[in-house]
């Protein structure tokens, strides 16, 4: 006897609970679709019918002269001009079997089908099949919707919806979707039926690898004028993707993409210099099977312009649609500071005539280059640009990193010692400020006074008067210690030979 049985291991963890009594019709089926950024986002879901289901009177049923046993009274049935047929033929799986004692495994057909009527044949499970892999079902399945030459055999087994709910009769379906879903569903005996997707979608996070040569790796970072920023979007494909993702990418116009820095991706469309003052870019990825279930790495780099403003979040976005799904926005910031540095004397009266340049460390270093903006306003140069001393004053600095950095004074103003140690500066958000240092002109003499003021950052760097010690570099009294010290050894040595010579006459 052919033993008819429930069929059971369905995708996304489905549980198909057969109705005892009166079956409906059709089934109301709700699929819980995941929430997507883009309000608009409507997947469409198509169902293929591959059994027919239909309630016995009987408990058994005779086909061909034997007796088809039914399980819950339901009777399972393919329709002979189904583009499945085929492919339900030549399911298998591996079942155990005893033989002369032994313990073997061997495949087997999944399925018997055995002819019903001139339209349908009736379809068990195989003697000695008790359970199948309805995915690796599912995935057979899937290759007759996406060979092309079924479409005008398929149109009479579909029902497609747009949204997550659809009425459909009796029977076992296999429902796929615009986002790479494949699902087998059994409607039979349901009113109302939910699925709760587990399928997952492409995931894209974005950060800041390195800028320059220090690594960051993070969503946020600092950079001086020049520097070369480096980002990293990470794009999850999960097993059930099909096609090709699209990375949209927003650019703040700081920042200057460089060609030919894409790895990992292949570029699509760029718009230079959209209206929101961003560039856009897209990029795709095709899906592999070899990039199926793993995270493929998206880089590029670009360089941080002079335009960019101190203390101002340079941004760039990343998000990527796959089919009708969108995910949210991923953002990093790049930041650039500045400092204010201001010239004085001992009576905080702010001096001119002082010119520094900037270095990256306390002694020897390297040089960082600027060129002066505007009145008042040095920057970092930019590539081919002639450097130029810093003249304070009160003056502001812009377009560095975070960090120390040390000034250098070459001359100092009139009348003033020059400093011969360099000067530290803090450079980070605390020392950026566009608001003018606090200052009084003495309407009389034209002296500038600085007025220290605790909300407005400023580095303050004070020369002195008087005669130069050795220590500040000056020869300042040196040859009068140095001649002091030739008249007190030739005294020692005078006074010696006298009392030698004394001694002798005794």
């Amino acid at each position: 006897m052919k033993v008819m049985k429930r069929f059971a291991g369905i995708v996304l963890a489905l549980v198909m609970v057969l109705c005892l009594t009166a079956p409906a019709l059709a089934a109301n089926v709700t699929i819980n679709t995941p929430e997507s950024e883009d309000e608009n986002y409507t997947p469409t879901y198509t169902a293929y019918k591959i059994f027919d289901a239909e309630p016995l009177d009987e408990t058994s049923k005779t086909v061909d002269d034997e007796v088809i046993s039914s399980f819950e009274n339901v009777a399972y049935s393919i329709d002979k001009e189904s583009p499945f047929l085929a492919k339900i033929e030549a399911f298998t799986t591996t079942i155990k079997v005893t033989e002369d004692g032994t313990e073997t495994e061997k495949t087997v057909p999944v399925f018997t089908v055995y002819s019903k009527n001139n339209t349908h044949n009736v379809v068990a499970l195989a003697e000695g099949v008790t359970t199948f892999d309805a995915a690796a079902l599912a995935t057979e399945l899937k290759t007759v919707i996406d060979d092309t030459a079924n479409a005008d055999k398929l149109a009479s087994f579909t029902t497609s919806f747009t949204g997550a709910s659809a009425e459909l009769t009796n029977g076992y379906f296999l429902i796929t979707s615009s986002l790479g879903d494949k699902m087998i569903v059994d409607t039979f005996g349901k009113e109302n039926m939910t699925i709760n997707t587990k399928n997952q979608f492409p995931t894209l996070t974005k950060t800041i690898a390195s800028i320059g040569e220090a690594a960051v790796n993070g969503d946020n970072g600092t950079a001086t004028y020049g520097d070369t920023v480096t980002f990293d979007i990470a794009v999850y494909i999960p097993a059930t993707a099909v096609g090709s993702v699209t990375i949209h990418d927003v650019m703040d116009n700081d920042l200057s993409f460089n060609e030919g820095s894409l790895n990992g991706a292949t570029p699509a469309t760029t718009t230079e210099t959209a209206p929101d003052g961003f560039t856009h870019r897209d990029f795709t990825i095709d899906v592999t099977d070899s990039n199926k279930n793993t995270t493929v790495h998206v880089s590029y780099t670009a360089t941080l312009n002079t335009t960019a403003n101190p203390g101002d979040a340079i941004t760039n976005t990343a998000h990527l649609t796959y089919n009708n799904y969108e995910t949210p926005k991923s953002e990093t910031k790049v930041y650039t500071y500045s400092f204010n540095l201001v010239k004085t004397n001992s009576k905080n009266e702010i001096l001119s005539g002082a010119e520094f340049e900037l270095y990256d460390a306390a002694t020897e270093g390297t040089k960082i280059d600027v060129v002066k903006e505007s009145e008042g306003v040095y920057r970092v140069a930019a590539a081919g640009e002639t450097a130029e001393v810093i003249k304070a004053g009160n003056v502001t600095i812009k377009g560095l990193a975070e960090g120390t950095y040390y000034l250098e004074e070459t001359k100092a103003p009139e009348g003033y010692n020059r400093l011969n140690t360099r000067q530290p500066v803090e450079v980070n958000a605390n020392s950026t400020s566009t608001t003018p240092l606090n200052t009084t002109t003495d309407a009389t003499t034209g002296i500038i006074t600085y007025n220290p003021d605790d909300s407005i950052p400023a580095t303050e760097i004070e020369n002195l008067t008087g005669a130069e010690l050795p220590s500040t570099g000056g020869i300042g009294t040196t040859i009068f210690y140095i001649a002091g010290g030739v008249l007190a050894v030739g005294a020692g040595i005078l006074l010696v030979t006298k009392k030698r010579v004394g001694a002798k006459e005794d």
